[in-house]
Formats: C-alpha cells, structure tokens, sequence
C-alpha cells in the first residue's frame, strides 16, 4: 500500500481558520506538486482531506492537474486530530483502494511522517511524501519504525 502524506499548499491569512483560502503561489505549489507525484507514476486513486477550506482546494488542484477522478473524503477529525485520528482516518479506507493521499495540517501531518520514517521530516506548505507501507490493508496500519517503512520525499 501506498500513503501519500501532505500539507496543504499555503493560505491566506485574515478569515476563520477553517475559511482560508489558497493564495496564488498555493495555487502554484498545489500544482506543482501534483507533478511531482505524476512524475512518480503513482496516482491517488482516494484522497482524504480535512473540512478546512485549503485541505479541499489542494485536493481539487492535484485531482485537477493528474486527470484522476478520485473519490474524496472530508474528515473532520482531521483538522485539529493529532496521528492516531490521522491513522483511524486512514484505516477506514477501503482496501480497493491500494494508494491514499492525505492533506492535513501541521504538525501532525509532519509528526506522521516522522513516526512513519524514524527520522524528522519537516513540511512546508504543499510539501509530500510517499510512504510505501508494508500492509495488505488500510486496517492493519499501525506506526512503525523506518525498518518497515519507506519514506520517497517528492
């Protein structure tokens, strides 16, 4: 299984949080990140986002950009969860569905990552990675060292 982890692409400051909108280098960045997944061949086929305006915006310019008509879900626990609601998020995925991107926020999308790799991977607004996951189902993830996980910065 593949799990596609990233922040969403920089907002806007000045409405509720929730409300913020991309900017126009968020636009740009959100964009350029889909190529860079699109560069890897590896395609979400669902995504996940939090209920915060920028969370969905991202996920419209990636679907957008790669030509995939992923399903997407809003969650959410995700805009103020901390790892185990990103993971309890992520285990109720469908195990049709082989590769899964989250949008989130930081810290916790950066925590995630960083439990996942054994190492700090810090995130800058639009910033992702792939983490090839050694499980046959969304359910049966569950954090792991960086021997069973494999961390491809994009």
């Amino acid at each position: 299984m593949t799990l596609i982890l990233m922040r969403h692409a920089e907002a806007e400051h000045g409405k509720p949080d929730r409300l913020r909108v991309l900017t126009d280098t968020g636009r740009k960045e959100a964009a350029a990140r889909a190529m860079s997944m699109a560069a890897h061949a590896v395609p979400p086929e669902y995504i996940i986002t939090s209920t915060a305006r920028r969370t969905q915006e991202t996920a419209d310019l990636v679907t957008q950009t790669l030509r995939v008509d992923a399903p997407v879900h809003r969650d959410e626990t995700l805009y103020t969860g901390n790892e185990t609601d990103y993971l309890l998020s992520i285990s109720r995925v469908h195990e049709s569905f082989r590769t899964v991107l989250l949008i989130g926020h930081n810290p916790t999308i950066s925590l995630l990552a960083t439990l996942f790799a054994g190492y700090s991977v810090p995130f800058s607004p639009a910033e992702a990675v792939y983490c090839r996951l050694p499980v046959d189902t969304w359910a049966e993830l569950a954090l792991s060292g960086s021997d069973r996980v494999e961390v491809l910065h994009l």
